[in-house]
């Protein structure tokens, strides 16, 4: 839909980290007291913000190791 496959390498690499930098500086400015608080998904799933974060950064590992097979041509 966004047709990323004809759009330029470095400028999807260029936006990929600063969106990344972007969501760093709001980690660092979350107030700790809030990482508690709890949000519910529209099937019922309750994660707390703590746990939001932990999975970004999980999900991020995984489209990094992604990139890594690409690169490697392991798939």
């Amino acid at each position: 839909m966004q047709n990323y496959q004809d759009s330029d390498w470095k400028d999807l690499v260029s936006l990929w980290k600063f969106y990344n930098l972007h969501i760093i500086q709001i980690i660092r400015n979350i107030d700790k007291t809030k990482l508690g608080n709890k949000w519910t998904d529209y099937e019922g799933n309750v994660v707390t913000l703590n746990d939001m974060i932990a999975s970004y950064l999980w999900h991020l590992r995984l489209h990094t190791n992604e990139i890594d097979d690409i690169i490697n041509n392991r798939v």
